[in-house]
């Protein structure tokens, strides 16, 4: 059954315990609509407007306090960012922090670039290109439905901070699982954590990693 995808951002929110004044609001549903503006031509997401809060705002902002919780956040970098999930929704709800929005799609990257302006987001800039070309470290990378964690990591630990943590949004432990077992346990120390997306009923987890041996090494 349909149901009115404003009254789930809402509530859904609340649910989180985010701000859903009617100004925050506004900002996500003008997010939606710019998503929606380009699919029409550029199909960015593949959900209608109801699935677009559920599946990937709420989604996006189901972890925040696992994220809120890290010490240190001020540099956050969101790799694949596509259509800007976990990164836009992540801006707007952590003003303290500044994110790095990078896609190898140059239509993509022209989307978020839109978007960020739109929105008048301050606090994100966005990169198009290989995220292994980027320079710098950040406090958090993150990652959805970006690719395995494993296949990944060399790349990324060259741009993680000495005690950076890595959060991978991943669906079932199941497969979560069969993924550690592809990433060297000696180096990396994991924690995986359940998360709860209002109105969504499939298996959610956000998996952290980190470098044992670094003060986030014990996540």
């Amino acid at each position: 059954m349909t149901q009115n995808p404003a009254v789930l951002l809402k509530q859904g929110l609340i649910q989180l315990g985010l701000p859903h004044d009617e100004k925050h609001i506004a900002m996500i549903e003008t997010y939606l609509d710019e998503i929606e503006k380009w699919n029409k031509r550029h199909d960015m997401v593949k959900a209608d407007r109801e699935q677009l809060v559920t599946h990937h705002v709420l989604d996006s902002l189901a972890g925040i306090d696992v994220i809120k919780s890290i010490p240190s956040r001020e540099r956050i970098l969101d790799i694949g960012s596509g259509a800007g999930f976990p990164g836009i929704p992540l801006a707007l709800c952590l003003p303290d922090s500044h994110i790095t929005l990078s896609d190898r799609s140059t239509i993509r990257t022209a989307f978020l670039s839109a978007a960020t302006i739109r929105l008048g987001i301050t606090n994100c800039e966005v990169i198009c290109g290989d995220y292994r070309e980027i320079r710098g470290h950040f406090d958090v990378i993150t990652f959805r439905a970006f690719s395995e964690t494993g296949k990944e990591l060399y790349g990324m630990e060259r741009l993680l901070a000495v005690d950076g943590t890595i959060i991978a949004y991943k669906g079932r432990e199941e497969k979560i699982l069969k993924e550690l077992t592809k990433i060297d346990s000696v180096k990396w120390s994991h924690r995986v954590i359940r998360v709860k997306v209002p109105f969504l009923e499939k298996e959610r987890h956000l998996l952290m990693l980190s470098r044992k041996g670094s003060p986030a090494g014990s996540v």
